[in-house]
């Protein structure tokens, strides 16, 4: 018997036994909550700089059972905050560091996978982001612009439409951006790998064990307790969960479809894409896609409604309508000879704060560390996230500009029903503006709408 699966990817994950569940009294250096990428990095990072001691992380469902085992697959040196905003936030230094940085993850992500990459199904492929209309293609040749005016390393290389399909034929493509600092992974065999090579180095992993903070230090679960010098808490949108952090973060819906393996004529008609390749365009409603080796496309995008008080239980399924406005918008980018065929749907959320930062939070006298916020782009980030709440935990190794960039002050969102209505109506006139392009209307509900999401 298999284990639950609400993923595509956690459904390839051939297990058929839990991890050990948390009985009696446990003490540990360093306890992590959140078995996803975050808390499995985060562990590794302490015993990076501490070899020996002792932690152990706890998942209160299957490893990988959050964002971590239901995303598009993209490990990326993206940042989910535009870097003209970094640069006015903190600085234009500051802004060339951490693109830098982000770019030095990608490499030292793959050396630690070594030999293990195909088994996680890394490939580095790059990401194609075509603009479809004159308004997309300037938006995409700002964003260029903007590489250059702030001197970021590894500029994305401008295509016009012929070098475009070079990658990936799209309907109705004038041309795009390819960077390279871009791979596709199996995200769920990525965090099987981090657990198993945490085990060997004397890690404890534990699944099925929900904990509460009962006081500094000390963690309470239905059937044991831990204390820890040092607490990490990585549950990304489930941290909505929480009373204290309720308000922290929003978890805001993406849902994914991944087709049946692509016929040999549908994959002539896309230009023959290579295995691995990262796709999207440049509206402003998010949507992403990668092509797998068996053929197949994962294709996800945002859009679905907040639910009221951050619920997240709607967000684990695909309804039929959201099903069918997946496949309709990636046939109508593609334009495939015959209909795709949808064999998986599945649904999560990711976490985002009110200025759309990540956050990586300590607490020296509750020694307690926060993760999370990565809206979307977390994949490669939680290594980097991960690493900083490590040095927290052990006081070894900070990286001192990171930590200023992701220890920003945490602005609350709205308390509800402001907050149910800010974001809905945010998402609405983020389609609706995408609607309204190339007109100069648009613009207007462009403002208004990343005034109401944090993203102005």
């Amino acid at each position: 018997m298999s284990l639950p699966a609400p993923s595509l990817w956690l459904a390839e994950v051939e297990r058929s036994t839990w991890r050990p569940r948390l009985t009696g009294a446990l003490d540990v250096d360093v306890a992590v909550v959140g078995g996803g990428l975050s808390g499995l990095w985060a562990a590794h990072a302490v015993l990076d700089r501490r070899p020996g001691a002792a932690v152990a992380v706890f998942e209160a469902e299957r490893l990988g059972w959050g964002a971590s085992g239901r995303n598009g697959g993209w490990a990326s040196a993206l940042f989910p905050v535009a870097w003209s905003r970094v640069a006015r936030d903190f600085d234009v230094g500051l802004a060339r560091s951490l693109r830098r940085r982000l770019l030095e993850n990608l490499g030292e992500l793959e050396e630690f996978l070594g030999p293990d990459a195909a088994s996680v199904g890394w490939r580095r492929q790059g990401t194609l982001t075509v603009a479809r209309s004159p308004a997309q293609w300037r938006r995409l040749l700002e964003e260029r612009r903007s590489f250059d005016e702030l001197g970021l390393a590894e500029p994305p290389r401008v295509l016009d439409a012929r070098g475009a399909s070079y990658y990936l034929r799209v309907r109705g493509a004038l041309g795009g951006l390819w960077e390279s600092a871009c791979a596709s992974v199996h995200p769920a065999r990525l965090v099987e790998l981090l657990a198993h090579r945490l085990e060997d180095r004397g890690g404890l992993v534990f699944e099925r064990t929900r904990l509460h903070m009962a006081s500094p230090g000390t963690l309470v679960g239905i059937e044991g307790r831990v204390r820890a010098g040092q607490v990490v808490w990585a549950t990304e949108s489930y941290l909505a969960a929480t009373r204290t952090w309720h308000r922290a973060l929003t978890p805001i819906a993406s849902q994914i479809i991944a087709t049946e393996p692509l016929s040999r004529e549908q994959l002539e008609a896309l230009g023959q894409p290579a295995p691995g390749l990262t796709f999207t365009d440049a509206r402003r409603l998010v949507i992403y896609g990668q092509l797998r080796d068996d053929g197949r496309i994962v294709f996800g995008g945002r859009g679905a409604p907040y639910r009221y008080g951050s619920r997240l239980e709607f967000a684990t399924t695909v309804d039929p309508r959201r099903g069918a406005l997946l496949k309709g918008t990636l046939e109508e980018l593609l334009g495939t000879p015959d209909p795709l065929e949808v064999a998986h749907a599945w649904g999560g959320t990711i976490g985002v704060t009110r200025d759309w930062y990540p956050r990586v939070l300590h607490d020296p006298i509750t020694r307690f560390t926060l993760i999370g916020g990565y809206a979307g782009d977390g994949v490669a980030l939680t290594r980097l996230a991960g690493g900083l709440a490590g040095a927290y935990a052990t006081g070894k190794g900070l990286d001192s500009e990171l930590a200023v960039v992701l220890g920003r002050t945490l602005r609350s969102w709205e308390r509800e029903p402001l907050r149910w209505l800010g974001i809905n109506v945010g998402l609405g006139l983020t389609r609706l503006a995408d609607r309204l392009d190339p007109h100069p209307p648009a613009e207007v509900v462009d403002v208004v709408r990343a005034r109401l999401l944090g993203q102005a």
